[in-house]
């Protein structure tokens, strides 16, 4: 179902991993009490955090359902394990830019093993839930000073941040996949960009990367799951663009786009669809922009109709041409209801 082939089976546990479950003990306690400071400093007022915690569950639990019947299944330590990744590392960040002392250490290994750093990196970065591809900034800083980070959490007060033998490999991984996300991500946190055209091919590009992850039988089974739910997500906003036909109008009527562009990304699989739709962005041209004269889309109009505008004239043959031509079945009739649908 999801191209996943010759996975190793693994014990699948059903019941759900709690935050308690992540932070049994009492050192694991203060990893929960930081990471919560650090939600409640980045609170915001329209419930923003507390939607996005609902979804991330509801994906998560599903993700977990639908790639178990592919046959990738992780377990219930599996799950803790992975899921107290960022709760350490964001929290060893956080102990040294707060605490001077623990900073002081962290600067004294710095410099004790500068010869052994490929770079001028000189502070581990720390995780803003606000800011974005934060997640990888300090997933990447956190290996890269790995030697510092090993030796500052030997010690008995830090204990608590040391990743397992189990962790360090699967934080490697999930900085490398991070890392794949981090172009497209840039571009949506732009001001200026994307532009309306552009919207849907960047979260393409990222669904197909999430896509490619959660189908790479070379993984970790904990991140065929995670990278399955960020798919699921993608998907959801697909649904939510559907509802207003401006990004698909924009993408047909891009130069360097146009209906190619549902070709060969998977939008369309029958040559009806795209008829439809290309039907569809007449109709709208029609009724929204067309100038009042009679137009027959069976013949391309005449130079000689003196109320159109050459401008207007070229862009309703060529639509014309593109019905009559190679969609000569396309119902006349078709509305927003015909929009591709994933």
């Amino acid at each position: 179902k999801c191209g996943v082939t010759n996975t190793p089976t693994i014990e699948f546990v059903g019941n759900e991993v709690t935050e308690s479950d992540i932070f049994a003990d009492q050192d694991d306690a203060e990893l929960a009490e930081i990471l919560g400071d650090e939600e409640e400093k980045h609170e915001d007022t329209l419930g923003q955090a507390t939607h996005n915690a609902e979804v991330t569950n509801t994906l998560r639990n599903k993700a977990i359902r639908d790639m178990h019947e592919c046959g990738v299944e992780i377990s219930q330590t599996e799950n803790k394990e992975a899921l107290g990744i960022f709760p350490k590392v964001a929290g060893l960040a956080k102990k040294v830019h707060d605490l001077t002392t623990i900073g002081e250490q962290f600067a004294v290994l710095r410099a004790a093993n500068k010869n052994h750093l490929q770079g001028n990196k000189e502070a581990l970065d720390r995780r803003v839930p606000t800011r974005w591809n934060s997640d990888l900034a300090c997933l990447d800083a956190h290996l890269y000073f790995c030697v510092m980070v090993q030796q500052l959490t030997g010690v008995s007060e830090l204990k608590a941040f040391c990743l397992t033998q189990d962790q360090w490999p699967l934080a490697t991984v999930l900085a490398d996949v991070l890392s794949l996300l981090n172009d497209p991500t840039k571009l949506f946190s732009h001001a200026e960009v994307p532009l309306i055209p552009s919207a849907v091919p960047m979260l393409t590009t990222i669904e197909n990367i999430l896509r490619n992850v959660s189908n790479d039988t070379t993984v970790a089974s904990v991140i065929h799951v995670a990278a399955h739910a960020g798919v699921l997500l993608s998907e959801k906003y697909y649904n939510i663009m559907e509802e207003c036909e401006v990004y698909w109008i924009s993408i047909v009527m891009s130069p360097d786009k146009k209906l190619h562009w549902f070709r060969v990304n998977g939008h369309s699989f029958e040559v009806i669809v795209i008829a439809r739709l290309c039907t569809f962005i007449v109709a709208q041209w029609t009724e929204n922009y067309c100038p009042p004269t009679v137009v027959t889309m069976q013949t391309p109009l005449l130079a000689s109709q003196p109320s159109v505008s050459p401008k207007v004239l070229h862009i309703m043959n060529s639509l014309s041409f593109l019905i009559t031509v190679h969609f000569p079945l396309a119902p006349a009739h078709a509305g927003c209801h015909c929009m591709p649908r994933r």
